[in-house]
């Protein structure tokens, strides 16, 4: 970071740090027609925070430092928004829209469950119980350079999510579709199967 970046490391102060997340706040960011300075949210002064949090962590842990100068409780606060659900209107425009992309069924599950992009194209049948209308998210899907690749969840955690009767459907419908031409085509086919949706929807 260019504010403190000849400063060494023990000798950077609570107070330089604070000074350096305000001024991030107030003027961090860069218009991208612009190029002119503009304020950075709170929640990415916040990311930014914990990004440097970690060095001097590791160097108490190291005895390299006596105490850390990252101090967190003091940096702004993330305004909570309150998150609205589509009202019968605003659902039936997404609906249709969705058809007219043809992925009705992948953007009516995303609706349905709250999933990431990652996550529902991770998504293999063995995570749905369809008896309990439970989905068990613990994959995502990412687009990396040497291509396509499934990771864990960010916490590394299983998230079990309760599915709506409508949601159930459409899983159902679409494991119809791909159980028949499996039957028809063989084990190969099959195989390709066991994913609630094929990969071409990554690029969504």
């Amino acid at each position: 970071m260019a504010a403190i970046g000849d400063v060494k490391v023990q000798d950077v102060t609570a107070l330089m740090l604070h000074r350096v997340f305000n001024k991030l706040k107030e003027s961090g960011g860069r218009d991208r027609k612009t190029k002119a300075s503009r304020p950075l949210s709170a929640k990415t002064v916040r990311h930014i925070a914990g990004v440097i949090h970690t060095a001097p962590t590791t160097a108490v842990e190291w005895g390299l430092l006596k105490s850390n100068p990252c101090i967190t409780k003091n940096l702004p606060r993330v305004k909570k928004r309150e998150a609205r659900a589509l009202d019968p209107d605003q659902l039936t425009w997404y609906a249709d829209a969705a058809r007219a992309a043809g992925l009705y069924e992948f953007l009516m599950v995303a609706a349905g469950t709250g999933c990431r992009r990652g996550e529902l194209l991770a998504m293999t049948w063995g995570d749905i119980d369809f008896d309990r209308r439970l989905l068990l998210v613990s994959k995502s899907l990412e687009q990396t350079r040497q291509g396509l690749r499934v990771k864990e969840t960010k916490n590394q955690k299983v998230r079990p999510l309760s599915l709506p009767a409508s949601t159930i459907e459409i899983l159902q419908s679409v494991k119809a579709a791909q159980d028949q031409p499996a039957i028809c085509a063989g084990p190969r086919i099959g195989a390709i199967s066991t994913w609630c949706f094929v990969t071409r929807t990554a690029t969504i």
